[in-house]
Formats: structure tokens, sequence, C-alpha cells
């Protein structure tokens, strides 16, 4: 068996994704086997105003693209429901786990690889710099009230500046230690994200 993944859940992740496009639904989805394991996030539903670039998930909802501000509005509303759902979901199932694992952890060893694929060592970042609330706040307006609410932006915590990650990406932090990443897409436009839990390699310290 290849040593990176498990042949059988791959097929069971490829029609998981049938079904999600089938019934026209948003979710995500984690399968296992004795050795591996599968993660499976579908936002791409076609009520929704989110599809994958990348790893991160634009939101797109502009005028523009509605036949009337109903329309838009029931879209993105729809939408917001599927991801919060989704985020909710997760980070409650992530607490559950934890304590499951840790009540383990007294009574056994636990010895795993799970996450070794994703949780490779990262290389070192460029040094942060300064940002401030009208930087944050004309990202906002590039990307809309609703995608700058979902992405946290109106909690990035000044004090610790911003990060670039790439040419084109950058990363800033809540005052709840959530990651903010920021990215300019291949069209010019940006998208903005928020991790689900706070980020364990956030600074502490001011710029």
């Amino acid at each position: 068996m290849n040593k990176e993944y498990d042949p059988e859940l791959k097929k069971c992740a490829e029609e998981l994704k049938v079904l999600f496009k089938k019934y026209d639904v948003m979710g995500s989805v984690t399968i296992a086997s004795p050795s591996h394991s599968e993660f499976l996030m579908h936002v791409e539903a076609t009520w929704s105003v989110s599809k994958w670039e990348g790893d991160a998930i634009r939101f797109r909802s502009k005028k523009e693209d509605w036949p009337s501000k109903a329309a838009q509005d029931k879209a993105t509303e729809a939408t917001v429901h599927g991801i919060e759902s989704i985020r909710w979901l997760n980070a409650k199932m992530h607490d559950n786990m934890s304590q499951l694992i840790e009540m383990l952890r007294e009574k056994m060893t636990i010895m795993t690889n799970v996450g070794q694929y994703f949780d490779k060592p990262k290389p070192a970042y460029p040094k942060r710099e300064k940002i401030t609330k009208t930087q944050v706040q004309a990202i906002s307006q590039v990307i809309g009230g609703m995608a700058a609410m979902l992405a946290g932006l109106d909690e990035v915590d000044l004090s610790l500046g911003r990060r670039a990650d790439s040419d084109v990406q950058w990363s800033m932090w809540t005052r709840s230690g959530h990651r903010v990443t920021v990215k300019i897409t291949s069209d010019g436009g940006l998208v903005a994200s928020k991790s689900s839990l706070p980020d364990e390699e956030r600074p502490t310290d001011s710029v």
C-alpha cells in the first residue's frame, strides 16, 4: 500500500464528492481507515458564492453579479449559513475529540502519525511590519463587508502587525489569536480567510 494514502479512502472520497454535487450541499467530512485518513470540504454548491482558490476559500458577492439585491442577499446569507455551520461543528468536534484524546492519554501511550503530511516544518518567515487601521479598512472595503466580517478583519490586533508569507499573501492575527490570511488572486482581486482555531504560531510581541 502506498504510504501516503489509502486507495480505498481515495475512492470513498470521490464518491462523497459526487454526493455533495448530487444533493447540491456544502459540507465537510473526515474519513479514516485503520492506517490513513482523508478530509473533504465542499463549499461550491450552486447556491453558494464561495469557492476554493488554492488553499483559501474565496467569498464573492458583488452587486453587479446579481439581478437584484434580494437575490444577492439570499445567496450571501445562504453561503454564510453553510460556512458557519461547517466552522461551528468542526470547532465543536475538535474540542470533544481533544477531550477524549486527553482522557485516553491518561490510560495509555498514544503514538500516531496523523497530520504528518500536513504539519511539515515551515520555512522561516520574513519579519513582520506595522499595519494601520486605515490599511485594514482599505482591505475590508475591497473584499466587501460580509467577507471582511467572516475573515475577522474587524478583530485584527494592530499591535501584532502583518507578515509577508509570499509576494502575494500576508498574515495578520485577531485579538482572539486566529490568523487572517489576505491573498491577491490571479485576477487581481483580494481574498481573505480566517483560521478556524487560534494560530499556535502567532506572535506574542508587538512590532
